[in-house]
């Protein structure tokens, strides 16, 4: 699912409802917030759920952006995966257990990340958050 362009996804009458990626095994999904890779970035949508769920299929969670001040707010659960590719965004409360790729754009916390996070390419990763283990490569940027 494609996201963009100041688009707002609400999921239940109120956004009281759960949004899940990979419900099926064997299935892949991704939740592009603007694009897909490769893919000419534009400004980003926004998510209304009470959480986003990485179910028992392959889910990933895709920032690919314009925006300078991107606030993801949804809380985060599961083994999916999250690539930064541009633009800025903050994650505020995560509980997925997945990996965490920036090449490019900037991810910032103000909450946790449970999972290994890669930096690389013009990624930057920083914020006031936690994230457990850190690998920074070519390019990358481990910012304060």
């Amino acid at each position: 699912m494609t996201n963009a362009d100041g688009g707002l996804v609400t999921v239940g009458t109120a956004g009281e409802g759960l949004f899940v990626v990979g419900y099926l095994a064997g299935s892949t999904e991704t939740l592009k917030i603007c694009v897909a890779e490769g893919d000419t970035a534009m400004s980003a949508g926004h998510l209304s759920a009470v959480g986003l769920l990485f179910e028992i299929g392959t889910g990933a969670l895709v920032f690919n952006h314009t925006d300078a001040d991107y606030k993801f707010g949804t809380p985060i659960y599961g083994a999916g995966a999250v690539d930064v590719l541009a633009g800025v965004s903050t994650l505020s409360t995560s509980y997925y257990t997945g990996d965490t790729m920036a090449t490019g754009g900037s991810l910032l916390l103000s909450g946790s990340l449970r999972g290994d996070s890669y930096v690389s390419g013009s990624g930057i990763l920083g914020g006031t958050g936690v994230a457990r283990n850190i690998y920074v490569h070519s390019g990358g940027t481990l910012a304060r």
